[in-house]
Order: structure tokens, then C-alpha cells, then sequence
């Protein structure tokens, strides 16, 4: 089931005003933000480094 199968419609509407407020992300934010690019670590021996 999708949430828009769940809210009421005039909960759409506003979700659709507050949507068409905000500007587009681009690619490169859209990738900071999820995190693509973030360090990664390892334990080695029980010491935590970066990989």
C-alpha cells in the first residue's frame, strides 16, 4: 500500500503546496545527503580505523 492511499485529501493538498515551495536538490546533494561518500571504518584486532 502506498501512504497516499492513506492520508486525506487535504492532507495531499498542503503536502503538495509545501512540495512545490521548496527548490530541487541537485545530484551532488542529493548524494551528500544520503551519504554516499562517507568514510567507512573496519576493526582490525579490536582497533576501529578507516578503511
Amino acid at each position: 500500500m502506498k501512504i497516499g492511499e492513506h492520508i486525506s485529501i487535504a492532507d495531499k493538498r498542503r503536502l503538495k503546496a509545501i512540495a512545490a515551495l521548496n527548490e530541487k536538490l541537485s545530484l551532488h546533494e542529493w548524494e551528500e545527503i544520503m551519504g554516499k561518500n562517507r568514510e567507512t571504518y573496519v576493526k582490525i584486532r579490536g582497533k576501529v580505523r578507516r578503511k
